[in-house]
């Protein structure tokens, strides 16, 4: 059971790391260029990506988690986060800025509401007790590694 739950916890953290969260912040000026926007309109839609991140961490996580659950949470970040960059990928392809905009705030909410907010808390309490400290350290490594 312990190598369940071990697995569980690092999973959860290394789901987070591989979702591309990362990349879509460190690229998002590129992406938006290549979709057509301007400069201007790009600064513009960093800030609009910036605010939406904070308003789900802060509004919609801190609520939802309580009243939904963990697990469907997590699930339905994971497929909202799934589904939104395929619509970045479409609608980088057709040269819509607008649209990639609004598939990357989609994104972003979707990884905000579940595996940034979630996947921490999840992964240190599924941790068995006698090997939470070991097991943490193992979660980050593998963190830090895939981002």
């Amino acid at each position: 059971m312990a190598r369940a739950t071990l697995a569980a916890g690092c999973l959860s953290v290394t789901m987070f790391a591989l979702s591309g969260n990362n990349a879509v912040i460190a690229w998002i000026a590129v992406v938006l260029e290549m979709a057509g926007l301007d400069t201007s309109d790009t600064s513009n839609g960093e800030i609009a990506f910036s605010a939406a991140q904070v308003f789900f961490a802060v509004v919609v996580a801190m609520d939802t988690s309580h009243r939904f659950g963990r697990r469907p949470l997590l699930i339905t970040s994971c497929v909202g986060a799934g589904v939104s960059m395929v619509g970045m990928s479409v609608f980088v392809s057709a040269s819509n800025g607008d649209g990639t905009l609004i598939a990357m705030v989609c994104f972003i909410g979707f990884i905000t509401l579940g595996l940034s907010s979630l996947s921490w808390p999840y992964a240190s309490e599924v941790m068995p007790l006698p090997i939470r400290g070991q097991a943490m350290s193992l979660a980050t490594v593998l963190f830090w590694f895939f981002t």
